[in-house]
């Protein structure tokens, strides 16, 4: 009788226990289908150019998808935003790759929009980034656009990525039929020949368009589940490093979350070349009758672990020991800072308001008459 009653307990243990893992794998199916499900569209947002390689389409207008689904329109110079009005009394170039652009959000909710509503009317800040613009491609610019929006300041804003081994190429990505195209092997060691072949089209265009669909393995896994605490930084991992000191995790713990230790990033000459380039936009700047800001963001590991970069540490040294400015957003941010939204790695709006206060407050102190800060919102 006995032994009939433990092994009836266990049976509906047994029930109870297999339904509690089909409702974790099924609210692991749910969540892909409703976070995770979908592909990144940017088809027709840009085109080829000679000199940079590609640049946005001038007069674009449209919904792109980069994580998240957001409008653009560009301007007939072919950056994001309204055409320049070239009148206001003072004027600010903002040069630098997705995150000045404004990934994955509404032009307000940007860091050039964020800076515009903190401003007066008559402080015109010009957007001239561009989504994977390395240093070579935001010096070409400068050189391009400064002569012609006459600014009384050049900020150059640049992550990591910036001097990655494909970025440090005027010619990394083309346009084919609106797709843009990397001219670099997938590991991003190697150039291939160009122009692209066929063959070579045809295999990057149908990476580009393929669907991502959900499959068993990956729910039986749980992966959509980590996937979405782990962007939220509410995995069990995430949360034991929030409370466990440094002495506990090992002193080498947190660099497992570093980029530019990886291939990519490990050419000297390259490194050598992205600081010369910098300097080079410091004189296109002077040259044009600007002054020149350097500003560094924080990527979002950088932030929640107080992590450096071991490349843009290279990259930086020599510049620090000039007269350079540098606005290094890095050391402002605080420890355990969530900066970037899920499923994109760019920053959420909250990020991009911190970023332009920053960067518009540091303008200020420089000309406390010319920009002041408004304090009406």
């Amino acid at each position: 009788m006995t032994s009939h009653v433990v092994s009836s307990k266990g049976w509906k243990w047994g029930l109870r226990l297999s339904a509690l893992v089909v409702v974790i794998w099924c609210l692991d199916a749910a969540i892909y289908y409703i976070f995770h499900d979908g592909r990144d569209d940017i088809r027709g947002l840009f085109v080829a150019e000679n000199s940079r390689g590609y640049a946005l389409k001038p007069g674009f207008r449209g919904v792109v998808t980069d994580g998240y689904a957001f409008n653009v329109a560009t301007n007939s110079r072919g950056y994001r935003g309204a055409e320049w009005r070239l009148n206001e009394k003072f004027r600010v170039l903002m040069a630098g790759n997705s995150f000045v652009f404004g990934l994955p959000l509404p032009a307000k909710d940007g860091i050039v929009g964020k800076m515009r509503a903190q401003v007066s009317a008559d402080v015109g800040i010009y957007n001239v980034g561009v989504p994977s613009y390395g240093v070579l491609q935001s010096l070409e610019t400068i050189r391009r656009e400064c002569p012609v929006i006459k600014p009384r300041h050049v900020v150059y804003a640049m992550d990591f990525n910036d001097f990655r081994r494909d970025h440090m190429d005027l010619r990394s990505r083309t346009v084919v039929d609106g797709y843009k195209l990397s001219t670099w092997s997938d590991d991003r060691l190697k150039r291939l020949p160009t122009p692209l072949s066929k063959a070579e089209v045809n295999r990057q265009k149908a990476r580009l368009n393929a669907e991502t669909s959900w499959s068993l393995r990956q729910s039986l896994q749980l992966r959509s589940i980590r996937m979405f605490l782990a962007q939220r930084y509410l995995h069990p991992r995430q949360i034991a490093e929030r409370l466990l000191p440094d002495s506990i995790l090992g002193a080498g713990y947190r660099q497992r979350y570093v980029f530019t230790t990886r291939s990519e990033f490990g050419f000297p000459d390259v490194l050598k070349e992205a600081t010369a380039a910098i300097r080079d936009m410091a004189t296109a700047a002077h040259a044009c009758g600007a002054s020149f800001t350097l500003v560094v963001f924080p990527n979002a590991s950088e932030a929640y672990y107080q992590l450096t970069e071991p490349a843009t540490e290279t990259v930086l040294t020599p510049l620090l020991a000039s007269t350079m400015d540098i606005l290094d957003l890095r050391k402002r941010a605080a420890r355990g800072e969530n900066l970037a939204r899920p499923r994109s790695g760019y920053y959420h709006a909250r990020t991009t308001h911190w970023a332009a206060t920053e960067i518009t407050r540091h303008l200020a102190k420089r000309y406390p008459v010319a920009l002041k800060m408004r304090t009406d919102g």
